[in-house]
């Protein structure tokens, strides 16, 4: 009878400390999906917001914004968007953060699929497809195949794209009168193509810094749309 009592006591322990790490197991990816989330939703703001300052900054100018060459254009959109990052990171540690340069913001669709791998491409290919799907990010955050940067990255290409392709569908015309150019040049879709995938990169680059992310992404979404 005693080692019968030894036996069930050892058994409901056993119960109750695996139970108990399950519980902390999936708190544990609980956390780490609500962080993913939180770092995708960080990045769209940013990016948002630095289009925001770019946009301020033309209006600051707009009796001769139109007149003004491709490269003084771009050199505008770059002060502005750097001013937007050292501006914000004074909160944070990681302070030394190169400034963003003028880059080749060009990109296909072919191309991406070629540095990618095949898994990824899915993502971005998906919320190109939809990007009203407001069950991808989860697909993402349950992936086995992807590592948890990859997710990081992915998430990054997924909110910048959704937050890139509303934020232009209301507002390239109002950027094309600003500056005079007619509206035909740019549409939405391809805008915010080349700003999610600019992003991506840059988060892979800099150890996943939003700022560096989201401020990438907003040189390629502004060069897009105005070049």
């Amino acid at each position: 009878m005693k080692n019968y009592f030894i036996i069930t006591v050892s058994l409901l322990l056993a119960i109750i400390y695996s139970c108990t790490n399950i519980d902390d197991s999936i708190q544990n990816i609980q956390t780490q999906e609500s962080e993913l989330v939180k770092i995708g939703q960080e990045i769209a703001r940013i990016h948002n917001e630095c289009l925001e300052e770019v946009y301020k900054d033309l209006m600051n100018i707009s009796t001769r914004a139109s007149s003004l060459d491709n490269e003084s254009l771009e050199q505008l959109i770059i002060t502005s968007v750097n001013k937007y990052v050292s501006q914000n990171l004074h909160t944070r540690s990681d302070n030394e953060i190169e400034e963003i340069q003028l880059f080749d913001y060009a990109i296909t669709v072919e191309e991406v699929k070629e540095l990618i791998s095949e898994q990824e491409f899915n993502y971005i290919e998906a919320v190109m497809n939809n990007p009203l799907d407001i069950y991808l990010i989860n697909k993402v955050e349950s992936d086995e195949v992807l590592n948890y940067e990859q997710k990081k990255a992915v998430i990054g290409f997924i909110t910048v794209f959704q937050a890139s392709t509303e934020y232009w569908n209301a507002n390239l015309h109002v950027w094309m009168e600003t500056l005079n150019k007619p509206q035909t040049r740019a549409n939405a879709g391809s805008v915010a193509f080349a700003d999610a995938w600019w992003g991506y990169q840059a988060l892979m680059a800099s150890a996943m810094n939003p700022f560096v992310g989201g401020g990438m992404a907003a040189v390629a979404s502004v060069c897009t749309a105005i070049f």
